[in-house]
């Protein structure tokens, strides 16, 4: 499995009202335990799903991508709001998502042992 690259804008709403934009990186992403499955489908083409997540003050990020054979084919970003109050935050919102899962799963097999 290859690395998630790009980034993430996020902009953060304190109580006070001040707003404060950060940057997640793509390497900040990680394969969740258990966070992966996968079966073979009537066309012999591997179906598969992996959930990644990038841990922040308060919040988590959350990507989760589908693949069927070497195609992407589904590919969701969004908040998980944890302790918001505790880092007096208000508000979460992703402003700009510029993540690459281009070279996620490269189409050569890779020996691991």
């Amino acid at each position: 499995m290859g690395q998630i690259k790009g980034y993430v804008e996020i902009d953060l709403t304190k109580t006070s009202g001040e707003i404060e934009s950060i940057r997640v990186d793509g390497s900040e992403f990680g394969l969740e335990s258990g966070g992966d499955w996968a079966r073979d489908r009537d066309d012999l083409e591997l179906c598969a799903g992996f959930l990644f997540i990038a841990f922040c003050e308060g919040f988590d990020l959350l990507l989760s991508v589908s693949i069927h054979g070497n195609s992407n084919t589904d590919y969701n970003l969004r908040v998980r709001e944890n302790d918001l109050e505790e880092f007096e935050i208000q508000k979460v919102v992703i402003t700009e998502d510029e993540l690459d899962i281009s070279n996620l799963f490269p189409n050569d097999d890779v020996d691991v042992d």
